[in-house]
């Protein structure tokens, strides 16, 4: 597990953006925040929740990057990134079709999308997938799959996603949609015109590196400062 905080801010805004893939507060408010809305507002059965905590987490925690997006000292909402070369993402690499051909540090697997109710009008989950993308920029991912709900399909799409598989129902999350978005393809990213195109430039413009390597085996430090 990596030994470090990993955070990315944004300059001149309150808000900001924290990863980090340490057992932490950060990592705690994330399970919370799952209880919360998966538990007490959906009603939904998981096998994962602890109810003397109020959290809900699982095997692949161990591996994952936690991104969380606070409001204040509240955290907003949350999303969950597991590399495959840093550990397996469970049954979610079958229902989410992971390309059995690509080698697994060039895949992530993206779960656990929640937004507090409060926020769901903000542009909390634009925070969230800049995030990922600029992570999976960083690690050189090829392809990034996540499901959603069939009434959200449109919204994917226009980041990039397109449609990867059948639809299924998984006991937190219900009846969803499996989608894959591929970092290579950023002439078709332009062309419908993603918001995640705009990332790319960010990337190469303003990433800051410290260190050799980025890896479950190395640790280091790294940081991006955005252009305010």
């Amino acid at each position: 597990m990596y030994e470090v905080l990993v955070g990315c801010v944004r300059k001149g805004i309150e808000q900001k953006v924290e990863c980090t893939p340490l057992a932490s507060k950060v990592r705690r408010d994330s399970y919370k925040l799952r209880y919360k809305v998966y538990f007490e507002e959906m009603g939904l059965q998981s096998p994962n929740a602890c109810t003397k905590t109020k959290e809900i987490r699982d095997d692949i925690d161990q591996t994952a990057v936690v991104i969380n997006y606070y409001k204040g000292d509240c955290c907003a909402a949350t999303l969950r990134a597991n590399i495959l070369s840093d550990g397996s993402a469970g049954i979610f690499e079958s229902l989410y079709n992971v390309d059995q051909n690509i080698a697994r540090e060039k895949q992530a697997v993206l779960t656990k999308l929640i937004v507090d109710k409060k926020h769901r009008k903000s542009r909390a989950t634009f925070h969230l997938f800049r995030e990922a993308c600029l992570i999976g920029l960083f690690r050189d991912i090829r392809f990034a799959y996540i499901d959603c709900v069939p009434e959200l399909q449109s919204i994917y799409k226009k980041l990039g996603y397109v449609v990867n598989g059948e639809p299924f129902t998984h006991y937190e999350t219900g009846y969803v949609v499996p989608m894959k978005f591929d970092y290579q393809d950023i002439e078709y990213l332009r062309a419908i015109k993603s918001p995640c195109a705009s990332f790319y430039d960010e990337f190469h413009n303003s990433i800051k590196f410290n260190g050799q390597s980025f890896s479950s085996k190395c640790v280091n430090t790294w940081s991006l400062e955005m252009k305010s």
